[in-house]
């Protein structure tokens, strides 16, 4: 019998193991230079996928053939999935989200500092500022913690 992780792990690109039973990749669902996926086994051998960069479940698994089935062993997939106890719907550590979205926190800082030296981004920049900020938003969601607002100076 074939593990869901074993059908879903060989299906991505840029997998990398960042835990016991805890991995990264590159979306499916769109051109990723760095990892935003975050996949998770669970002790009884359900997956877990969540992508940073915002797309959904069903679309991360369109894009690799597979559907939400295949995340649920055989021997579990006629057991109600409300039924869950509640630790086990709990929210993403903070270490999974922190490697969910370390990449995009580098390059809104790099961006920033060429900004305060007087350079201009590229539309390239600009681009993948756009998708950072929509993951790190994306994560402080999952997270439950609130968006930062900017403290503008006094004129």
């Amino acid at each position: 019998m074939t593990h869901p992780i074993e059908s879903i792990l060989p299906r991505l690109e840029g997998v990398r193991q960042v835990a016991t039973s805890k991995w990264i990749a590159r979306s499916p669902t769109r051109r990723d230079r760095t990892p935003s996926l975050s996949i998770r086994e669970l002790d009884d051998g359900r997956v877990l996928v969540h992508d940073f960069g915002g797309a959904s479940v069903d679309e991360i698994l369109s894009a690799i053939g597979l559907s939400v089935i295949d995340l649920i062993p055989e021997h579990l997939r006629h057991k109600n999935a409300n039924a869950l106890p509640v630790e086990e719907r709990r929210r993403w550590a903070a270490e999974q989200v922190i490697a969910g979205i370390g990449h995009h926190v580098v390059l809104v800082a790099i961006l920033a500092a060429q900004v305060r030296e007087g350079l201009t981004p590229s539309d390239d920049d600009m681009a993948a500022l756009l998708e950072a900020d929509k993951a790190i938003n994306e994560a402080l969601r999952v997270a439950g913690l609130p968006r930062p607002t900017l403290r503008r100076a006094a004129a």
